[in-house]
């Protein structure tokens, strides 16, 4: 039997119960506020309990930020005054939310991020501000608690989740996967780059260079054909035999025609294939060319062009140069090729890797590092490379640079709206519905400004 998600189950009903308080007792019935402790207690109960199993010692500012709202508004519940549940209910979604992530049955959330607990603290320390400020002007208590609850913005959480969700899918587009919450948590800072080995930067990696069709010939179905036949390579047995003897590969597919694949020299001299409106390129000694033929007739050819580590050395020079970044390389097989752009060093253990550093790597290292895999085990290190290039390092540096000024701002910018609660609570108005929309409207800047980032990337 499949163990049940408890985290998942209770995230589902803290979602559905707060939008029955929302929709029915603040909208719609617009009384028994005070009810909301039925609804989110229990919710809170587990949340604690979630808490402290994740290690309290480094959540304790997550359990502060949940602790005080929850408490003011049990007790304003008591007292039968208006307990600001509206917001108070709506933290426990953002947080049990966070950790839904692949790595939150370990404890991991991106509510561990180094920026978040800065984020937090401020932000109390400015609530407080403004409720006692409300408290000496105007001497009632449950006024300047029922202030704090409605102006105690989400934001220091939600940015950082909703920005956690941004980072993966953009690595994801640079075929770079986050296997675990560790580089984003450490800040998604990256100071050194440390090779074990030089094997990453010495295997010859192939790059698609350009394609060259025929008239009449799209690329997009020039490539879908290309890795069709590939397909068919791949399941082929004799396919290694039949290049070795040819140097041509060809099948008849599923719809009738005829695709073969060559060397574009090896094509050409064919008679038994037609070279009409074929543009013959360059030719380059450091690039591959390779042709398509479809029932006999030439339809393109593709260049391929391989990294060489002279290439690879240059790019390590521009990280140092434009970006600051040192590249370390430990024991390198290849050392005369990396002596001008990085840093020899006899093994990794020898620099001392911190959380700012990334160890590229095929096996798992003890440290406070995150490891990359590019090989082997994809599940493997902290970060998984699928295109194992160092131009996919400088996506991922530009993805990854200004993570803390992105959260900040977004704290700031997803506060802002609360400012209208602040404004109406301090003139004697307590209005649930006002904060109620105030809190979605939050929300919905928090996610407009995660695609403002996004495209602006």
């Amino acid at each position: 039997m499949k163990k049940m998600n408890v985290t998942l189950t209770v995230f589902i009903f803290s979602l559905l119960a707060y939008m029955v308080y929302i929709v029915y007792l603040v909208l719609v019935k617009k009384s028994g506020y005070e009810d909301g402790i039925y609804y989110f207690s229990p919710v809170y109960i587990y949340l604690f309990i979630k808490l402290f199993s994740s290690d309290i010692r480094k959540l304790w500012y997550i359990a502060l930020f949940c602790a005080l709202p929850f408490a003011v508004s049990v007790y304003l519940s008591a007292k039968g005054s208006l307990p600001g549940w509206e917001v108070t209910g709506f933290l426990p979604i953002v947080v049990l939310g966070s950790f839904l992530f692949k790595d939150g049955t370990k404890g991991e959330t991106p509510l561990k991020n180094v920026y978040v607990m800065r984020t937090v603290l401020i932000y109390l320390v400015a609530v407080i501000f403004f409720a006692g400020i409300h408290f000496l002007r105007t001497g009632n208590l449950d006024s300047a608690l029922y202030l704090a609850v409605s102006i105690y913005s989400p934001a220091p959480i939600l940015v950082s989740v909703t920005m956690f969700i941004n980072f993966i899918i953009s690595t994801a587009s640079i075929s770079v996967v986050m296997n675990d919450l560790k580089f984003f948590n450490n800040g998604a800072v990256i100071k050194r780059l440390i090779f074990d080995t030089d094997s990453f930067l010495t295997f010859p990696h192939f790059n698609l260079y350009g394609i060259e069709t025929v008239p009449g010939v799209e690329k997009k179905d020039f490539l879908q054909k290309v890795e069709a036949l590939n397909v068919v390579a791949q399941k082929d047995e004799n396919y290694s035999d039949t290049l070795k003897r040819s140097k041509l590969f060809s099948s008849k597919m599923e719809d009738g025609t005829i695709l073969a694949m060559a060397p574009l020299k090896v094509m050409m001299a064919d008679k038994n294939y037609s070279s009409e409106g074929v543009a013959m390129p360059d030719i380059k000694e450091d690039l591959s060319y390779v042709a398509l033929a479809e029932n006999n007739k030439i339809i393109g050819y593709y260049a391929i062009d391989k990294i060489k580590p002279s290439t690879n050395s240059s790019i390590i020079d521009v990280f140092k140069k434009q970006y600051g970044i040192e590249t370390i390389i430990a024991n390198p097989a290849e050392p005369k090729f990396w002596k001008d752009s990085a840093r020899i060093t006899g093994s990794v253990e020898e620099v001392l890797p911190d959380e700012f550093d990334l160890i590229i790597t095929d096996w798992d290292f003890e440290s406070k590092a995150s490891t990359v895999f590019w090989s082997g085990d994809p599940s493997g290190g902290s970060i998984f490379m699928v295109k194992p290039f160092l131009a996919t390092f400088f996506h991922l540096i530009v993805i990854s640079a200004k993570v803390r000024e992105k959260i900040y701002k977004g704290v700031i910018i997803s506060s802002l709206p609360f400012a209208v609660n602040l404004f109406i609570v301090s003139f004697g108005l307590h209005v649930p519905q006002v904060t109620a929309v105030t809190l979605m409207l939050s929300f919905f800047v928090t996610v407009m400004y995660v695609f403002y980032v996004r495209k602006k990337k």
